[in-house]
């Protein structure tokens, strides 16, 4: 059972998400990439994004990846219950990922960048401003996971200063999942 002490400021920190201001990044190319928190009823948006992101995933993971299997509604109660970020470029969505607050650290999952938009820096920028969130709600830490066959994504966090906590078995298939963490600061 929840602390209910707990469940009342992780409310809260939702709810602090929600009014952080847009975030502006500028990619390496000078395209600007704005991040903006989402919200139950742009469920659709960020369930679309990470339809296409993965699609290249099916029939390569064991087993599949769970958003194969979600619907809109399923991602409008995982932004109520976390959150979720939206980063769009020439106003256009082009990424997502979701978050889970937790008392110690921000959880980051599903992050996914729609492919015409790859190579941009997008996923690194969504990345940093999950980095941002966290150490704007004073948790200590980020953790995100991957499969271990999924190498340009380990790679990619290894490059972002995330350390491997532990590669463990996915608790429902044959492919081994590797963990991450990533201190951040207040001042990050």
């Amino acid at each position: 059972m929840e602390d209910p002490e707990w469940e009342a400021r992780r409310s809260e920190l939702i709810a602090d998400i929600g009014h952080m201001p847009p975030a502006r990044i500028e990619l390496l190319n000078g395209d600007e990439l704005w991040i903006v928190a989402a919200t139950s009823s742009q469920a659709k948006v960020v369930h679309d994004i990470t339809h296409e992101a993965f699609t290249e995933f099916r029939g390569v993971l064991d087993p599949p990846n769970g958003s194969d299997s979600e619907s809109p509604e399923d991602v409008a109660s995982q932004i109520l219950a976390g959150g979720a970020l939206i980063g769009y470029l020439a106003g256009c969505p082009a990424a997502s990922l979701r978050i889970s607050i937790n008392p110690d650290h921000l959880y980051v999952g599903r992050v996914g960048v729609v492919p015409a938009f790859r190579g941009k820096g997008i996923g690194k920028a969504m990345l940093r401003h999950a980095e941002r969130v966290a150490a704007h709600l004073q948790l200590p830490e980020v953790r995100l996971g991957t499969r271990e066959k999924l190498t340009d994504n380990v790679a990619l966090y290894l490059k972002l200063g995330y350390t491997i906590d532990r590669v463990v078995p996915h608790a429902r298939g044959s492919d081994m999942v590797v963990l991450f963490v990533k201190r951040v600061s207040p001042n990050d």
